[in-house]
């Protein structure tokens, strides 16, 4: 059988599983009608792009390292990741990558991918909170050596210290929040009330100056950006780019 014949043969069959042959440069060299169907978009307009092109721009450094990893050991990876569609939509998958050896042909990358569900649908509430908290302590632990001066970030500090105390369901003024995010008052006011412009936070009750302070909430719109951002860490502590031991089956590919 020849080396093209190898690489095209069915192995596997799946209608929510794509595959996908790459070149030594990432490109799509052939691609399954699940991969098709996952991406909505016809073979002939997906062969010959990479695939990090269809990949949204801040999950791309972990595909470039997993696949650094793979040429220099031959180690399959695994990864998490967003693709952006051709419809401007965004569907999340994870993508186990494999180098296949063929007795008379060169190695064939081969790429899997399943659809999964939005990370912030499957992390647990608790996880985000500690990763909340972990991220207020690593601020902290960072002024205690370089001061307060070098890394200021006010907006940051309190949106992190809002989503706790919803989390925890504590209601804090601004004035509160300031303190347990080691900002001055009036500071804290300020950026409140820019987070407010910004569709960050919702007034929850008004406020007089630093005697009565307002008390915020965070916005259905902020909560879901913060616990989006918090599962995406999760996920790369977790080891996005974690070795699997699983070899993908080789699917009929079109070309």
């Amino acid at each position: 059988m020849s080396g093209r014949a190898s690489r095209s043969r069915i192995i596997t069959q799946s209608s929510d599983i794509g595959h996908v042959l790459l070149g030594q440069r990432g490109e799509m060299l052939g691609l399954d009608s699940g991969f098709c169907a996952i991406m909505r978009a016809a073979a002939e307009t997906m062969i010959g792009r990479g695939v990090l092109e269809v990949t949204v721009p801040d999950d791309r450094p972990a595909c470039l390292a997993g696949m650094s990893r793979l040429r220099r050991t031959g180690q399959p990876f695994s990864v998490r990741k967003r693709m952006q569609r051709g419809d401007g939509s965004v569907v999340w998958v994870e993508q186990s990558t494999t180098r296949v050896e063929f007795p008379d042909a060169a190695p064939t990358i081969v790429a899997t991918f399943r659809p999964i569900a939005s990370p912030a649908d499957e992390v647990e509430p608790a996880a985000l909170l500690a990763q909340a908290r972990f991220l207020c302590d690593a601020r902290a632990a960072r002024e205690d050596v370089f001061g307060p001066i070098l890394f200021v970030n006010p907006a940051w500090a309190l949106l992190l210290r809002a989503y706790i105390a919803e989390a925890e369901g504590r209601t804090l003024d601004i004035v509160a929040m300031a303190r347990a995010a080691r900002i001055a008052p009036a500071a804290a006011l300020r950026w409140g009330r820019a987070l407010a412009s910004e569709g960050m936070f919702d007034l929850e009750s008004g406020g007089d100056g630093v005697a009565t302070a307002p008390v915020y909430r965070l916005t259905a719109d902020a909560h879901g950006r913060l616990e989006r951002y918090l599962s995406h860490r999760l996920a790369r502590l977790a080891g996005v780019c974690a070795i699997s031991p699983q070899t993908p089956a080789l699917p009929s590919l079109q070309r």
